[in-house]
């Protein structure tokens, strides 16, 4: 038989011995057999390859691949043997051991490579598996090490080995992301790698991605890494999107802050950069992906804010963001009813008087599964704390003060400050998306308007622009570099009419609304000179500027600014006039 004829014998035995139960695939296997002891280097390579894919259906033909790890001389063919020996070997004495020593004692790295990898697969006979794989940590390659490094994830039973001998290897930048990932499988036994994770999160030199996957390691190890939560805390307001959702996914799974943590995760659901090349299109993704899981996995803690923002996500257009958060508002909804969370009530009735009002029927769909939890919770509510019906006549006094109680807090959530953020898309959409972020988690989703210039000009614009104006509070004025800066035809856009940034800033001055101009990325304040005569007076105004190097001092002080005034104002605005 010639060698093509062989190679192709071998592939389609391969491929119905992968469609066959394993007690048939053992009495098929001896074609492969043949081929490992074939002439033909292709041949045999083809053999290996066969086995490495019909798994343990071809374990029969390991004891033919252990005699070539000593006699096989082609490269490519011993590879492939490795491989083959990771998958077909797991039951077979003798095979972690030969591995072992082809990890020792092999001059090619990819060899050793490939061996430390098999063993991770087999992930058996740890007291051959786990010295061989630590040695192999000090290895002079870095694909070995890091090879190493993952294998060893795979014996968690031997994590108070393991652990120490990781330690090291965070301070070698090749191998310290994987040697991260292994210590988070490791979850509560990787404790004894607590000072080094922590000097990674605290050390403001470190790549993100490494503090990511620091995070990740320290969130695994649970209550036992409760005195870190302080390390991490000010990661919540990191300018990187990523770095807050591990940390508070972190800050959730040890038990500390879970309430800053939560409002991090709802606010990281509305995170958008702005811009919409393919990098930013991807770290939106992975940044709103990720919240979404964290919302479902820790829905018991969840509040009407993270449904709300849920079921919006559940209708965007990127796909992932639909599945995640359609699976997110699902799991939330279960796990606050079988949690029992009565005090999340009032919350929720704010999520789905927000979803009811909506124009898409998903959305009002949304809200009805948001009443049905509110009715379940109200169902399962000790009768006794029930307060759905108030019969004052029976009312004692201490039910008189609790009903008085009520009746404050829903006042003053119906006083919470609501904001409009009035901003350019080319200007400063990065900025508007982090201000965004940080208003939502201090105030709510429902209370932070912005994107109304998505609608084109016309009656509904109007009608929902002035409706949104005159609902807030507060309205600010996000001002860029290129603010007041001109088209490309040579006009600026705030000198046209119809502009819409111009349009919402002569609405707010026409309500009485409080203006705030608030100053990114290093711009400064228009003079009146420089604006239209109807959008001047902003200039009047003291300006608000946020840097990134105090962002949260800066957003504090916005935030305490805009309440005093709104303290401070009437509670009957101007009349409204009309835009025409």
């Amino acid at each position: 038989m010639n060698p093509y004829t062989a190679r192709a014998v071998v592939a389609c035995v391969a491929c119905v011995l992968s469609l066959l139960p394993s007690g048939v695939a053992a009495q098929d296997i001896d074609a492969i057999i043949r081929g490992l002891g074939d002439k033909s280097a292709r041949v045999r390579e083809d053999a290996a390859l066969s086995v490495y894919n019909a798994n343990l259906r071809a374990r029969a033909a390991v004891p033919k691949l252990l005699s070539m790890l000593a006699s096989e001389r082609d490269a490519e063919v011993r590879l492939y043997v490795v491989k083959a020996l990771g998958v077909a070997g797991k039951e077979s004495p003798g095979v972690p051991e030969a591995l072992a020593q082809v990890l020792k004692q092999d001059m090619v790295a990819e060899m050793r490579t490939r061996s430390a990898e098999a063993l991770g697969r087999l992930g058996t006979a740890a007291d051959v598996s786990v010295p061989a794989l630590v040695a192999a940590l000090a290895d002079k390659s870095d694909e070995v090490r890091n090879a190493a490094a993952d294998a060893l994830g795979e014996f968690p039973a031997s994590a108070g080995a393991i652990v120490p001998a990781l330690v090291p290897a965070l301070a070698d930048r090749p191998v310290a992301n994987g040697a991260l990932q292994t210590l988070a499988r490791f979850g509560v036994g990787a404790a004894p790698a607590l000072p080094a994770l922590r000097q990674l999160v605290r050390t403001a030199k470190t790549p993100s991605g490494l503090r990511r996957s620091a995070l990740v390691a320290l969130g695994s190890i649970g209550s036992g890494a409760a005195n870190a939560a302080p390390d991490f805390l000010p990661l919540l307001d990191d300018p990187d999107p990523e770095i807050r959702v591990e940390a508070a996914i972190a800050l959730m799974s040890i038990g500390q802050y879970r309430d800053q943590a939560m409002r991090t995760l709802v606010a990281a659901q509305s995170y958008d950069n702005g811009r919409r090349n393919l990098d930013d299109a991807y770290l939106r993704r992975a940044v709103v992906v990720r919240a979404a899981w964290a919302l479902g996995n820790f829905g018991v803690y969840a509040n009407g804010d993270a449904v709300s923002r849920l079921a919006v996500n559940a209708q965007d257009a990127d796909g992932d963001i639909r599945a995640f958060a359609t699976k997110a508002f699902d799991e939330v909804l279960a796990a606050l009813v079988k949690a029992q969370r009565y005090d999340a009530i009032d919350s929720l009735v704010g999520a789905k008087t927000f979803l009811a009002q909506s124009q898409d029927e998903a959305l009002r769909a949304r809200s009805r599964s948001v009443a049905a939890t509110i009715d379940e919770l109200e169902r399962l509510q000790p009768v006794g704390a029930r307060m759905r019906r108030f019969r004052l006549p029976a009312l004692g006094a201490s039910s008189l003060i609790a009903v008085a109680l009520v009746f404050l807090l829903i006042r003053l959530r119906s006083a919470a400050l609501r904001v409009f953020i009035s901003y350019r898309r080319r200007d400063s959409a990065a900025s508007c998306g982090r201000l965004y972020d940080w208003l939502v988690s201090a105030l709510g989703v429902e209370r932070v308007f912005r994107d109304i210039d998505s609608l084109a000009p016309g009656t509904l614009f109007a009608d929902r622009l002035r409706r949104s104006v005159a609902e807030c509070d507060a309205f600010i004025v996000l001002i860029g570099p290129s603010w007041l800066a001109a088209e490309p035809e040579g006009r600026r856009r705030l000198d046209d009419p119809a502009d819409f940034v111009r349009l919402e800033i002569e609405t707010a001055l026409r309500q009485g609304k409080p203006v705030f101009p608030v100053l990114v990325e290093g711009a400064r304040m228009p003079t009146a000179s420089e604006l239209p005569a109807s959008v001047a007076p902003i200039a009047a105004s003291n300006a608000i500027e946020i840097a990134d190097r105090h962002f949260t001092a800066d957003m504090r002080r916005l935030l305490a600014a805009m309440r005093s005034v709104r303290a401070a104002a009437t509670k009957s605005p101007p009349a409204e006039q009309s835009l025409s």
